[in-house]
């Protein structure tokens, strides 16, 4: 979730052995760009525009005003990122408008669809908007925000895996904090919130 959230696999290049008893688990390991650490700091864009690979990265949106186009998603991303839009972005400084089409004309278009096994659950891509600016306040008038479901995250699951890829659409990087929907690692039962911390980067930014 460059910004992608990853399955089971490798963080920063490095390989993992997962024993059998983590796998049922479904332990999710999100992989970092090496220019986007896990910092408490977690904001500021990062990443090149473009729909190659799963690996975009982080961009601002143009002002406060945030549309999201649920863009023929499946019910279980639909509902969650109905409930990240109205219960963790809606309370920040930005201004959210949530649309159900087939178009991706909004700012940040959400979508699902079965990618397969490569690894990541879903990622974030500036495409097919222009960039402004220089990272890392480098915005993106139109981003792709894409689930795969070939994999079933684990819980809090489809609610997680949309707040933090709706995250990277609105500047936020990937975070140290345990109780942040933008952390790194994610293993059953975990949060599926921004925290206050994340909440103020919002706030100062908008």
């Amino acid at each position: 979730m460059g910004h992608s959230t990853r399955q089971n696999g490798s963080h920063r290049g490095r390989r993992t052995t997962v024993p059998l008893a983590l796998v049922s688990c479904a332990l999710l390991v999100v992989s970092v760009l090496a220019v986007a650490p896990a910092l408490a700091t977690n904001q500021g864009s990062v990443g090149s525009p473009g729909v190659s690979g799963t690996t975009n990265g982080v961009w601002w949106t143009p002002d406060s005003t945030w549309r999201v186009a649920k863009a023929s998603l499946g019910s279980s991303y639909f509902t969650g990122v109905t409930n990240a839009l109205l219960n963790e972005y809606n309370p920040t400084d930005l201004t959210v408008y949530q649309y159900s089409t087939t178009s991706c004309t909004q700012e940040t278009c959400a979508m699902d669809s079965d990618y397969g096994n490569n690894g990541v659950y879903g990622w974030n891509a500036c495409y097919p908007g222009a960039t402004s600016g220089s990272h890392p306040n480098q915005t993106c008038s139109n981003d792709w925000v894409r689930f795969n479901t070939y994999f079933t995250p684990p819980s809090p699951g489809h609610s997680y895996v949309s707040c933090h890829e709706l995250g990277h659409a609105v500047g936020l990087r990937h975070s140290s904090e345990n109780a942040s929907c933008l952390r790194t690692v994610l293993a059953g039962g975990n949060t599926a919130a921004l925290t206050s911390h994340d909440r103020g980067h919002i706030n100062s930014h908008y």
